[in-house]
């Protein structure tokens, strides 16, 4: 029998797999804006220095983003795993021995 906190579940698993998805699309998004930086100053090294030492601090705080983005994506993949368990919870017999002659 299903009760209130299985549909609660489900709904909270729906929600953190799109999360998930439009997560991982933003992650490829920025990965591909880095790849772009990569390719205007690759020509100019001169210019590339300048451009980290001015804005270093700046550097320094999108990496530190960066970290905490990654890791709240890897959070949400684990918090899927354990509600899908929890789900598989519901999905399980609550009868596990039954008489052969019994009705339904």
């Amino acid at each position: 029998m299903k009760d209130k906190y299985y549909y609660v579940l489900k709904d909270c698993l729906t929600h953190r797999e799109n999360w998930a998805n439009d997560q991982k699309n933003y992650l490829k998004f920025r990965g591909l804006i880095a790849e772009a930086k990569k390719r205007r100053f690759k020509e100019n090294k001169l210019i590339f220095t300048i451009y980290s030492l001015i804005y270093l601090p700046i550097i320094t705080l999108n990496f530190f983003q960066k970290i905490r983005e990654h890791s709240q994506y890897h959070k949400a993949l684990s918090e899927i795993e354990v509600l899908k368990e929890e789900l598989n919870k519901y999905e399980v017999p609550q009868i596990k021995y039954r008489r052969k002659n019994a009705e339904n």
